[in-house]
């Protein structure tokens, strides 16, 4: 089950690809055992929240 809260096919758009931001999203998304059973933010790309599409805000962003 836990692999279907992770999307490990994310692939950021062509004008982030060389930034931290992507790198760090997608080792995220792609090793989700290192995210403690969180999935990454989606402004900051730590993993911080509990589940995707809701309403948390992130601990990092505020």
């Amino acid at each position: 089950m836990l692999h279907n809260r992770y999307c490990g096919d994310w692939q950021p758009s062509p004008r982030w690809q060389a930034t931290a931001y992507a790198k760090r999203r997608g080792f995220f998304e792609a090793h989700p055992e290192h995210c403690n059973n969180l999935v990454p933010c989606p402004a900051c790309g730590y993993p911080t929240l509990e589940r995707r599409n809701s309403y948390e805000v992130c601990s990092l962003c505020g």
